[in-house]
This record gives C-alpha cells, structure tokens and sequence, in this order.
C-alpha cells in the first residue's frame, strides 16, 4: 500500500476524532483536542482496516499522522518478512 493511500485514510480517521478541523495534521493527536477515547477508536479503526496489529503504546509515544504512517508500514514489512516462515512453520 502506497504511503499517500494510508495518510488519506489517517487523516479520514484523524478528522472524525477530533472535535474540530482547526489544526495541522503534524499536530499531536492530543494537542489538537483529542482524547484518549477517540485515539483508542482510531487506532482499533486503523487495525480492522489494514488487518495489523498497532499497539496502545503509540498512543504515550506522541500520536501523529507521521507515526501512524510509520507505525502500519512498519507491521505490513515485519507481517511480510514473517510470512514464509510462519508458512513453514505452520506445515510442520
């Protein structure tokens, strides 16, 4: 999945959590009015859609578009790199 793709439905989900549209994207999540209800649910949103695992820990870490994009990108290589061996594995 291509980088602009995800950031599109990032800031979809950043803008339906947040209580307002006055902010920059390179905001933190919480600095821009949101709270810790609404970063739960973006997250378990991003999760269901692109079927990866993100931890709440990103969450502590200074939640930004930028991290999330990271963040997905990051668990689609690592999720990747795992297949093959979790396909052997799996056939033993």
């Amino acid at each position: 999945m291509k980088e602009q793709n995800i950031r599109q439905v990032i800031e979809g989900l950043w803008y339906k959590y947040l209580p307002h549209n006055d902010h920059e994207l390179s905001d933190d999540f919480f600095a821009a009015g949101g709270d810790s209800l609404g970063a739960t649910r973006l997250l378990s949103d991003l999760q269901r859609i692109y079927d990866r695992e993100l931890t709440v820990s990103l969450i502590g870490e200074g939640l930004t578009i930028d991290r999330l994009i990271s963040a997905l990108e990051g668990s689609m290589v690592e999720k990747a790199d795992l297949g093959g061996a979790r396909d052997a594995w799996e056939r033993i």
